[in-house]
């Protein structure tokens, strides 16, 4: 039988040009018949790497998502001009964890209103703000002149200086 079998393959690997083709090659029955033992293996061995890929985009996707909240925290608080931008927002994260609160900018007013300490205030304060009115006390800059030399006190002598440069 295998005379007739090579003799009908010979038969339709001819082409219209009267060449013969050379049979197409198989790949050998042992190479393409696996033991269900080591498809089992292989499958488990895929199932661990998709595990671990998931998992991994799993945390890639949280470290994204924090580092979203976090930049909108600093956006936030950079307008809320904080003495120490790291102190304010672990204040405001506490705050918003803690309240349950979504929305970094209604926690960052909320850690403002809780801790204006640790924000710069909107007032001028000290000796070397200006003052609303600079005009000195006694009504003239000769007035303010006579009284820094008189007394020498700093605060006269600034007073002085302000109301030479309100002129």
């Amino acid at each position: 039988m295998q005379v007739n079998e090579t003799a009908s393959v010979e038969q339709t690997n001819e082409t219209a040009a009267g060449g013969v083709q050379s049979p197409p090659e198989t790949p050998p029955a042992e190479a393409s018949v696996q033991v269900p033992g080591e498809l089992t293996k292989e499958l488990e061995t895929l199932r661990e790497r998709l595990g671990r890929t998931e998992s991994r985009l799993a945390e890639a996707q949280r470290s994204a998502d924090e580092l979203r909240r976090r930049r909108d925290f600093e956006r936030e608080l950079a307008h809320a001009s904080p003495v120490d931008l790291e102190t304010a927002r672990l204040v405001a994260e506490s705050i918003a964890r803690e309240r349950g609160i979504e929305d970094a900018a209604e926690a960052v007013r909320e850690a403002v209103a809780a801790k204006p300490f640790l924000f710069a205030s909107r007032e001028p304060s000290g000796v070397m703000a200006p003052e609303l009115d600079a005009r000195p006390a006694g009504g003239s800059i000769r007035d303010a002149a006579e009284e820094a030399m008189r007394t020498g006190d700093r605060r006269a002598v600034l007073r002085y200086l302000r109301a030479r440069r309100g002129e």
